[in-house]
């Protein structure tokens, strides 16, 4: 075993790449990489022996052609591995491959609450982290600020998320977590101690099961809550109820309002809901994109997780991001021409809208969208902030 441990550390470098990039990138794209032969998943390592390990209450059998990479030190109970086994005949798992790492949670938010000298308790997405001397603070991909958006690193000390690493990113539409799950139900998730609430409309691919790890997107609430849109468990076997989906193809059909529905992409059925990810920042969702879409099978229909626009027939000549206050809305509904930070914004149907019921003159938006021909924008997603204490709300009066 010690031999095996000892192995050269490029493919655990490119393991944790891999696993990184599944939490950094659309999940779309790890998935199409990875091969679906046999069984893979990630969890807590539950137990160690010679002849067998539990990660995730699965039961491994080891051989002498396991191939065991630990990053530092020797594996032990608590930590996390990613797995891919076999499943043999008598529906045991045979271990081909464990790759053992630190049991750090991931959680990508905006950075609400900094203490003078950095050291003390920080509010990013929601949730606090204790932040000391040893954290590893990195303005390199930006000012590590309150307003950034921070992806931060953290273990579970003494009931607390303490900061390993934390750097500045490019805003998300959604708060992201990564983590192992300690609890699930209807309607909450615990993942790595951080709680987020769920509904009827949150998507979940894969089966929950205690101790193995998932990645969320959720939403914030006034109340520095998260409410779960969807969730990813990190399990993948040939034999699963709904095999997850990767398929790339052209929209042939769409919803009459919107772009919440039934779709057709190549000919293949598409169920869309509200807590779809489509991401058009390469041009908007029309008859006649190209589209690669992550979801699983229930059926003849493919639930959509995620929607990647590839190109567009109104493609755009310019992406564009930017946030600041709702200053103008339409008179009637939501469609028509916004101002938000003294630019005017298009909000068409093919415009995803978070945070609806936040909308009003004064709330803060980041908007998504495209610049066309004519120098308008076009927005593609507006992710509408709940207010903060302190904040000044305007609501217009009815018409």
């Amino acid at each position: 075993m010690n031999s095996k441990q000892n192995r050269s550390r490029l493919p655990w470098l490119l393991m944790i790449l891999a696993l990184l990039t599944a939490f950094v990138l659309p999940a779309s794209a790890v998935i199409a990489a990875e091969e679906t032969a046999g069984v893979q998943f990630s969890g807590v390592i539950d137990a160690i022996a010679p002849e067998a390990w539990t990660v995730a209450g699965e039961t491994l059998a080891i051989t002498g052609d396991t191939v065991v990479v630990i990053t530092t030190g020797n594996a032990a109970p608590g930590m996390w591995a990613e797995v891919r086994a076999v499943r043999e005949d008598d529906d045991t798992l045979t271990a081909r491959r464990i790759n053992v790492m630190p049991p750090e949670m991931r959680l990508r938010g905006e950075a609400t609450f900094i203490p003078d000298g950095r050291v003390g308790e920080w509010i990013i997405g929601g949730q606090p982290f204790l932040v000391d001397e040893d954290t590893r603070i990195s303005d390199r991909g930006g000012p590590v600020i309150v307003g950034a958006w921070l992806q931060v690193a953290a273990v579970e000390e003494g009931g607390a998320l303490k900061a390993v690493r934390i750097r500045a990113i490019e805003p998300l539409p959604h708060v992201e977590v990564m983590g192992a799950m300690q609890a699930f139900g209807d309607t909450s998730w615990t993942l790595s101690s951080i709680v987020l609430a769920a509904d009827e409309d949150t998507l979940v691919q894969g089966e929950p099961q205690t101790g193995l790890l998932a990645m969320a997107a959720a939403e914030l609430q006034p109340d520095n809550s998260l409410l779960m849109l969807r969730v990813r468990v990190m399990w993948q076997d040939r034999g699963a109820t709904h095999p997850p989906v990767t398929l790339t193809g052209l929209i042939q059909q769409l919803p009459p309002h919107g772009l919440t529905g039934r779709w057709m992409v190549d000919g293949q059925q598409l169920a869309v809901s509200r807590n779809t990810l489509i991401d058009q920042r390469n041009g908007l969702a029309v008859v006649g994109a190209e589209v690669r879409v992550d979801g699983w099978q229930d059926g003849d229909v493919v639930v959509a997780r995620e929607i990647i626009v590839i190109s567009s027939p109104e493609p755009g000549l310019q992406r564009v991001h930017f946030t600041g206050p709702i200053r103008r809305l339409p008179d009637n509904g939501l469609l028509g021409l916004w101002m938000v930070d003294g630019r005017q914004v298009r909000v068409t149907e093919q415009t995803r809208i978070q945070g609806e019921r936040f909308v009003r003159i004064g709330a803060m938006a980041q908007v998504w969208g495209l610049r066309n021909e004519e120098g308008q924008i076009v927005a593609a997603t507006i992710e509408v902030h709940p207010p903060r204490p302190g904040d000044v709300i305007i609501t217009p009066a009815a018409k």
